[in-house]
């Protein structure tokens, strides 16, 4: 996603069906997670691998953007899309073939 963008999102960890995929939503949206009143469970909450909790059924979480933006310092030859191509493999050939 390019950062430039005003956008959230949700990524699974650890999904368990391959239909588990990332899910892009608005920037300015309030997403709001109920955890289920029938849940025996109490789930832990991880957020950016850094904050955990834990949840009880019934809770409600709720997750929306901070006003203030996070500034990055990047260096002056700094190319978003180069990143991507190096850690994407973006342009590299199928297969390895000869030359």
């Amino acid at each position: 996603m390019h950062p430039k963008l005003d956008a959230i999102v949700i990524v699974p960890m650890y999904p368990h069906t391959l239909s588990g995929r990332p899910i892009v939503v608005d920037g300015n949206s309030e997403l709001k997670i109920v955890v289920s009143r029938d849940l025996q469970l109490y789930p832990q909450v991880s957020c950016d691998g850094q904050n955990h909790f834990t949840c009880a059924p019934g809770d409600t979480i709720t997750v929306n953007k901070k006003p203030q933006k996070l500034r990055l310092i990047h260096p002056l030859d700094h190319n978003y899309y180069e990143v991507c191509r190096t850690k994407l493999g973006w342009g590299s050939r199928l297969g390895g073939g000869g030359d």
